[in-house]
């Protein structure tokens, strides 16, 4: 990643990372944040369909 060159306010080197890595970090969680409850219901759906699957299992094996 190239860092911004910032003679006028001088700052160091291992700021300009630090407020990069920062400002990355902040991108990243307001797409978590977006994405958090779209991801909940995929899961919700996931777990619903595989106890539903679990227990048309129980019922198949105990017919016979």
């Amino acid at each position: 990643m190239k860092l911004i060159k910032n003679t006028k306010n001088n700052i160091s080197l291992k700021t300009q990372e630090v407020i990069i890595y920062n400002y990355s970090l902040i991108n990243l969680l307001s797409m978590f944040k977006k994405n958090i409850t779209s991801l909940f219901n995929i899961g919700f759906l996931n777990f619903s369909t595989y106890q539903q699957a679990h227990y048309n299992n129980h019922i198949l094996l105990n017919k016979y």
